[in-house]
């Protein structure tokens, strides 16, 4: 997600495919909206292999006593919501700096949280930590839903800013 996230937008601006789909009818918004559906969704579907993958790897060996209970899928719904606050994330760090660097600010975006020394800086950033399986501190889905969606909205709309200053305008034909 993060690497191949961090270059979609960007690759767009430098071989002006952006300019050339903003001479046609999609919009800037629905442009912002499709490549972070796209992004979401691959990313989503590597996880649903990597679980199949696990849940296969447990059927044939047989698995421990409530493996296939709740707690698992709701791991993996966490693992789920995380990546795609990644994703959108991923976008919003594309449109506003260059490949080279996008990965490495996009890492440092979500790692900051985490180790910021400030509790301002840990509120306002993403964290990674709240998607944990801390089964003491774990919050529900509905709360991290809402968080991945809140991050999610707050990215895109980055994304679509930093484009609207630097992609050409349509033109009307």
């Amino acid at each position: 997600t993060a690497l191949v996230g961090t270059s979609l937008v960007r690759l767009d601006l430098e071989r002006g495919t952006l300019a050339l789909l903003r001479s046609q009818p999609p919009t800037l918004e629905s442009y912002v909206v499709a490549r972070f559906l796209g992004l979401a969704a691959a990313t989503l579907i590597v996880c649903a292999l990597a679980a199949a993958g696990a849940l296969a790897s447990l059927a044939l060996t047989g698995p421990p006593e409530g493996v296939f209970s709740s707690p698992l899928l709701l791991g993996w719904a966490r693992v789920a919501l995380a990546m795609t606050t990644l994703s959108a994330g991923a976008l919003a760090v594309s449109a506003a700096t260059s490949r080279i660097f996008a990965p490495v600010l996009l890492l440092a975006l979500f790692l900051a949280a985490d180790i910021a020394p400030s509790a301002a800086a840990t509120r306002a950033l993403p964290s990674f930590a709240v998607f944990g399986l801390d089964a003491g501190r774990a919050p529900s889905l509905a709360w991290l839903s809402l968080y991945a969606m809140l991050y999610s909205v707050v990215f895109l709309t980055i994304a679509y800013l930093q484009l609207t200053l630097r992609a050409p305008t349509r033109t009307e034909s």
